[in-house]
């Protein structure tokens, strides 16, 4: 587990340029157009030039030269993976952490693995690579780090510059207000409808009722009443003889 150093804010200025040079042999830290990574003497163009822009509390190391930024080759992690130029990917192998030793001297460690920026062998001959190794507080391990000096007229021809961006800046945010005026924000409200009271129709109860047939009073049918025979007639009465 490397062990954790805390950069110190504001250390560098994402807007000024710097050259690195090394304590041991004061040869500056070097990139070309390869993507080669090495130190060598003094030089006036831009290989020699980096920018330290400010990324997850550490920083990357980007060359004036190409752009591409210093990465530890394959994210290794061991003494003695070798340093080169690469496209930035914002990963940990390309990330350093400035240990400050004192005024302008640091030491420069990847965040990924805690271990120093080390000019290999310890040699100071130009062209000689660069790699990553445990910190031994070795002067191969420690680096000057100052701002590249701005000539008057070149921080005239800057400051120029920076006002005309500033001004067509504002004059695109002008026009931008002009062509799109402002739309009143619409208030969103969805129109509730009316709760309809769901009623169920109650159908009438049907009362469920037996029509009653009306008893009908069963008679058995009267025979005619038989008339009484006819009395037998009475039969004359005799006369007394004389």
């Amino acid at each position: 587990m490397p062990k954790t150093v805390k950069t110190e804010k504001n250390l560098f200025s994402e807007e000024k340029l710097y050259k690195i040079s090394n304590v041991l042999s004061g040869k500056f830290l070097t990139a070309n157009e390869d993507g080669e990574l090495f130190i060598a003497s003094a030089r006036k163009d831009d290989s020699q030039k980096w920018k330290f822009v400010s990324d997850k509390d550490a920083y990357i190391l980007v060359s004036a030269l190409s752009g591409k930024v210093a990465d530890v080759v394959l994210a290794g992690t061991v003494n003695g993976a070798r340093l080169h130029m690469w496209e930035k990917t914002g990963e940990d192998n390309q990330l350093w952490n400035a240990e400050k030793i004192k005024v302008g001297v640091y030491k420069l460690k990847s965040t990924k693995s805690g271990k120093c920026i080390d000019v290999v062998d310890i040699s100071d001959e130009d062209g000689t690579p660069l790699q990553i190794w445990d910190d031994l507080n070795g002067d191969n391990q420690m680096w000057k780090i100052a701002a590249v000096p701005v000539s008057k007229k070149s921080a005239a021809k800057a400051e120029t510059k920076r006002e005309e961006a500033v001004k067509e800046k504002a004059i695109k945010t002008e026009i931008a207000k002009t062509k799109a005026p402002k739309i009143p924000a619409v208030k969103d409200e969805t129109v509730k409808a009316p709760a309809v009271k769901k009623e169920t129709s109650k159908t009438p109860a049907i009362k469920d009722e037996k029509v009653k047939t009306p008893a009908v009073k069963a008679e058995a049918p009267k025979a005619p009443a038989a008339k009484s025979a006819p009395k037998a007639a009475k039969a004359p009465a005799k006369g007394k003889k004389k």
